[in-house]
């Protein structure tokens, strides 16, 4: 693990090829500042806006700016409030990842007033090309009251509970105010907003109201009549190909919201896989359609669709793995599961000397795509919506799932002294990663991963070669992973913009994906003469050197052959 703690040493900037480099002289992160104005409808300044970091963009994609202090940027994320002119100065990391040093190309921000909303999330892209604070605008927040009903009787609202779409969900723990009879939702942003409203009992949900949708205005919303019905109950099992007693087994569920371009509500939930293969989702909102995924220690739940009277349908529209099982109601019949096998893998780590490399982790990183709503790893985090209510820790939690899950991770594990884990995963091609503080994988296309095909007819099986901590560093690659990937806009559109570079980096891209060897000298000598060439054409002579040198490099390796 890294340490967040760091000392800011003192650094020497210089200018190469017109453009700013800013050196370290030792080593260690470089704070930079991004400066936001935050304004209302009519430009003027709103004072006592917090403005908090919480991701970061870099050549290596779009993550979570950890606060734990185990993040790569080794710095941690500091809220900032807005002065009477609007103005926050936000500190982020020059490098994302200080090991790598791959720089920050964006950073994330969520805006939080009494007074003032805004619909999402605010992505910037650094450093800004002005000299001026970037501006954000917000709007008069929104209100909402209502009175929520059994039988046409009202409830005790105090247990009632408002699921909603707002983006401010996430930092507020749902919150919700009780007047009277009434249960009143505000800060929210004026705009098409999904809600649901949940009764507590016992931390039990005993009853939910259909999913709604309101179209916010600024200001106080006219009030609504909200009639909850008791919830319902999935029950089901996992087939017989999966041998008992089943173990670390468990299964999560989610709404299925509907298709659209912005943010719709869900409700999720997740239960055990008893040990003789059984399965119960209770309390569930009715008339809401289910879709599930499941894992035990080897095996987990394959797609389909199943209708109400519990029949398997081919599932067509979801994507070939990592998909959900979808159920529509009403759940009058017990499922059954079937499932797909985890195949084990044998990994082994090895220096450039052939000697095992011990003291590291691998990992596999397996996502489900959920309908409608997007993917995360598969079978992670565990976490119920009745824990949101009243959490304004909610992201906190969630990141601490990850780090410490409640069930073993089959997807990854430390290596032991001979070098050798053994991961469980299902069929296709994926992505290993290595963390290591010593050694790491060597460098193709700007990421640092090795591919391994998996299958009941496959060996299952991997040596992987690192090099040094140090060798060669992300940070070289940054603008051609931008280029790639398309994770850094600003230098990838640019790039890719001129004529024939997009189709030309997607056909040397896929040679080296498809080659038995992906680090042949003599294929990437002739791609990194390629990328050379569009950065000359770039006007950016000081990154084309760098790739000239790259490609020299590569034909004295191949004529070593």
């Amino acid at each position: 693990m890294r340490v967040a703690s760091i000392v800011i040493l003192s650094l020497v900037a210089s200018r190469t090829a017109g453009q700013d480099a800013v050196v370290p002289i030792v080593g260690g992160q470089l704070p930079q500042t991004l400066a936001v104005k935050v304004v209302d409808s009519n430009s003027n300044p709103i004072k006592g806006v917090e403005v908090s970091p919480w991701a970061l963009r870099s050549s290596q994609g779009h993550g979570r700016w950890a606060s734990n202090g185990n993040d790569p940027s080794e710095l941690n994320p500091a809220a900032v409030s807005t002065n009477s002119d609007g103005i926050a100065k936000i500190i982020y990391p020059f490098f994302r990842d200080v090991q790598e040093q791959t720089r920050t190309t964006s950073v994330s921000l969520f805006l939080k007033h009494p007074e003032y909303s805004i619909d999402d999330s605010v992505h910037l892209d650094v450093p800004i090309a002005s000299d001026t604070p970037e501006i954000i605008q917000m709007k008069l927040s929104a209100s909402i009251r209502f009175l929520p009903t059994i039988d046409g009787n009202p409830v005790r609202p105090s247990e009632i509970q408002v699921m909603r779409s707002d983006i401010s969900s996430f930092t507020d723990g749902y919150a919700r105010h009780i007047e009277d009879e009434h249960v009143i939702v505000r800060h929210l942003a004026p705009e098409l907003c999904d809600f649901m409203l949940v009764r507590l009992v016992d931390e039990q949900p005993t009853h939910f109201s259909e999913v709604f949708t309101v179209d916010l205005q600024s200001g106080a919303n006219d009030p609504q009549v909200v009639e909850l019905a008791p919830s319902t109950s999935l029950s089901g099992r996992i087939s017989d190909q999966v041998p008992r007693p089943i173990r670390e087994g468990r299964v999560l569920a989610m709404t299925v919201p509907p298709q659209s371009n912005r943010d719709r509500l869900t409700w999720s939930t997740w239960g055990p896989i008893r040990t003789d293969g059984t399965i119960e989702i209770p309390h569930w909102p009715k008339g809401e359609t289910m879709q599930l995924i499941g894992l035990t220690n080897g095996h987990r739940i394959r797609s389909l669709m199943v209708d109400a009277q519990g029949r398997k349908l081919p599932n067509q529209a979801a994507p070939a793995e990592g998909s959900p099982v979808v159920i529509d109601p009403p759940f009058t019949h017990p499922i059954e599961l079937d499932t797909e096998q985890l195949h084990r893998c044998e990994i082994r780590l090895v220096d450039l000397d052939g000697r095992p490399v011990a003291g590291a982790k691998v990992a596999a990183y397996p996502n489900v795509y959920w309908k409608n709503w997007g993917s995360q790893l598969y079978g992670l985090p565990l976490m119920q919506s009745t824990e949101f209510f009243g959490n304004a820790k909610l992201m906190e939690e969630i990141n601490e799932q990850l780090e410490n899950p409640a069930f073993p991770n089959r997807f990854m594990g430390p290596v032991d002294e001979e070098g050798k884990v053994e991961l469980r995963l299902p069929s296709g091609e994926w992505d290993l990663y290595v963390e290591s503080k010593t050694h790491a994988l060597p460098v193709i296309l700007g990421r640092r991963n090795h591919k391994i095909s998996v299958g009941k007819s496959q060996p299952n099986s991997a040596s992987i070669q690192l090099i040094p901590v140090g060798t060669d560093l992300l940070g070289d690659y940054d603008k051609l992973a931008g280029v790639v990937f398309g994770c850094s806009p600003r230098e990838g559109q640019r790039i890719c913009a001129l004529p024939g570079v997009r189709e030309r980096m997607d056909q040397f891209v896929e040679r080296i994906q498809n080659a038995k060897d992906p680090n042949d000298p003599s294929i990437l000598a002739e791609a990194f003469a390629f990328v050379a060439e569009a950065f000359e054409n770039a006007n950016d002579p000081a990154e084309a050197v760098k790739w000239r040198e790259k490609s020299a490099a590569m034909k004295i390796k191949a004529a070593a052959k």
